[in-house]
């Protein structure tokens, strides 16, 4: 555990060291700090993988539809691969999410690079959702189902210098059980368990009209 800290940092620095050379060799400037994130008004993500959590671990799946790259709604689904020695067979989860800096940055002249430097910082923010799980049979009390609600930090390190692209995102957060009320408790499971998210995903920039302009495809 000591030694992952050191290993994320390590890894941030040498993406941001290369990115700043790459945008040195190939000619490209930061132009004025957006990257083209305002070539389009809304951006749809995926993504795919690894989920833990004191309940156990497995699958974890995302889709987020974001306005502006800042502000947005997302759905996940966690599925524990069939695994009988965990508590939880799959959940869903819906919420909203906050990514506030851009526009801030961007006012105050803040987005200078490197770009994967600046996309990084703008790509954290906080996440708050509701979920629902389905437990697996040793695990069940009353009933077989738990849900509460969900708070996550999460930020994204995309792999390229484009709007549209994969990254590599991490969520670490909370998870509150409220299934509290007569014949709901549904399992031993903790009032508040840690979780957490390591994924890779692609990011889609679109143009949809909504922010004056007639619609049309963003382009690269």
């Amino acid at each position: 555990m000591a030694t992952r800290r050191p290993s994320l940092v390590a890894f941030v620095a040498i993406a941001v060291f290369f990115d700043a050379v790459a945008t040195s060799s190939l000619g490209l400037a930061a132009d004025d700090g957006s990257y083209g994130r305002l070539d389009g008004d809304v951006a749809l993500a995926v993504e795919v993988g690894a989920q833990a959590s004191t309940a156990g671990g497995g699958l974890g799946a995302r889709l987020a539809a974001r306005y502006l790259t800042m502000a947005g709604l997302y759905a996940g689904y966690d599925d524990g691969l069939g695994q009988v020695s965990q508590d939880v067979r799959r959940r869903i989860a819906g919420g909203v999410e906050l990514k506030p800096l851009f526009f801030g940055r961007f006012a105050s002249d803040l987005e200078r690079g490197p770009a994967t430097l600046d996309l990084w910082l703008d790509a954290t923010g906080i996440e708050l959702g509701i979920y629902r799980a389905w437990l697996n049979d040793a695990a069940c009390k009353a009933t077989c189902s738990d849900h509460g609600m969900e708070v996550f930090l999460a930020s994204a390190l995309p792999l390229l210098q484009t709007k549209n692209g994969p990254f590599v995102s991490l969520r670490v957060g909370l998870r509150w059980s409220l299934a509290d009320a007569p014949g709901e408790s549904s399992a031993e499971l903790p009032r508040v368990a840690p979780a957490a998210l390591l994924s890779l995903g692609y990011e889609r920039l679109l143009s949809t009209g909504l922010v004056g302009g007639a619609a049309e495809p963003a382009a690269n």
